[in-house]
């Protein structure tokens, strides 16, 4: 358990780690550039707490980001916000209603060239660390481990869309004795749509991002009967900058 946990907090903090967002958004920011802007993300469905499982919950979430791209195929950043942990109550006789608490992480963003301006390969990584208590200070905490990959296609005066695979683990700890919770399903899929609305501001790029995600189980019949044992959803509102240094491209999606 010591080790898991320090393998843990080595992925999240040394290699500027992998929460259910990935989208700031999922297209590549072009070199010498920054992104920022707030996202709204939800994740939601079943997860188990030893020795119990097949336990609904929903988690919501809300942060500001920022993203820097040294160089277009590279782009990687930090995020701070809140998010809460609710569980309702059902056939276990158990509810949790927790309150916002802080969340802290980081993401990275690794992408190809768009072949013919067209398709392009990216890959997403967000770690995120948060903690929810209740009013009775119970808490639900943990990390929240997400890492997307897939095909992006640009379409001329839209954005992008994405689309691919998707993997989110929660690695969670609660005040409630039994230490240790987690999401049901931990793979599933993944799309995303990019869009840069027109306008005449000239020093900076605004966009809107949504992002989806289902997780299937493994055991479709197990527990609840439910195929879809867990989902995500997120909203991104946020501006690319122009370039900062260098020659000005006067790049527009």
């Amino acid at each position: 358990m010591v080790m898991r946990k320090i393998l843990l907090l080595a992925i999240l903090f040394a290699v500027s780690s992998w929460a259910t967002s990935v989208s700031y958004p999922a297209a590549p920011v072009p070199t010498a550039r920054f992104a920022t802007g707030a996202t709204y993300d939800y994740f939601g469905g079943y997860f188990y707490r030893a020795p119990v499982s097949d336990l609904p919950f929903n988690m919501h979430g809300i942060n500001a980001f920022f993203t820097y791209a040294p160089v277009t195929y590279v782009n990687f950043g930090v995020d701070l916000g809140m998010r809460d942990v609710n569980i309702p109550q059902g056939n276990h006789n158990y509810d949790f209603n927790g309150k916002l608490g802080i969340a802290a992480g980081q993401h990275l963003k690794l992408a190809t060239p768009y072949f013919g301006d067209v398709m392009g390969i990216v890959a997403m990584c967000r770690g995120l660390w948060f903690y929810s208590k209740d009013s009775h200070s119970s808490f639900y905490s943990g990390s929240q481990l997400v890492g997307s990959g897939g095909l992006s296609f640009h379409v001329q005066r839209f954005g992008y869309i994405s689309c691919g695979i998707k993997y989110l683990e929660i690695f969670g700890e609660n005040g409630f004795g039994d230490g240790t919770w987690s999401n049901d399903a931990t793979l599933g899929g993944w799309a995303s749509f990019d869009y840069f609305p027109k306008t005449n501001v000239k020093r900076y790029i605004p966009f809107i991002s949504f992002e989806f995600g289902f997780f299937p189980s493994d055991k479709p019949f197990y527990g609840s009967g439910t195929i879809v044992r867990n989902a995500s959803f997120g909203v991104t509102i946020g501006a690319i900058t122009n370039r900062l240094y260098g020659d000005e491209d006067n790049w527009r999606p």
